[in-house]
């Protein structure tokens, strides 16, 4: 999995990147992400950013890399327009380590989901 600037996926991939991503963003950004995935839901990248982060250097990707990170998992597409509250995403986030464990497929904290 990569991120390419010029093609935009709806997958998180580039582990460094995804360190980096979790070590920058603090909780102030986690509760504004989760506000907005309540409101707008999955996917809706452009709204999140122009709601939640329209005075701060956060791009589109790294919203969606950021909602990877809360939902624990590198596909979203499963998720794609749904809302969520906070309770809902720690649910998801835990049903996607307890299957990305017992798959074995965690990497990063994250469960590594093949696209169908």
């Amino acid at each position: 999995f990569f991120f390419s600037s010029r093609r935009r996926h709806t997958r998180c991939s580039g582990v460094s990147w995804a360190r980096r991503c979790v070590q920058e963003t603090g909780e102030d950004q986690d509760r504004k992400l989760k506000r907005a995935l309540m409101v707008f839901g999955v996917g809706k990248w452009q709204k999140i950013k122009n709601y939640e982060f329209s005075n701060s250097n956060f791009s589109e990707i790294e919203i969606e890399m950021r909602s990877c990170i809360l939902l624990g998992t590198t596909n979203l597409q499963q998720f794609k327009g749904k809302r969520f509250d906070e309770e809902e995403i720690e649910e998801i986030r835990k049903k996607q380590l307890e299957k990305g464990k017992k798959d074995k497929k965690i990497k990063y904290g994250l469960t590594f989901v093949p696209f169908e």
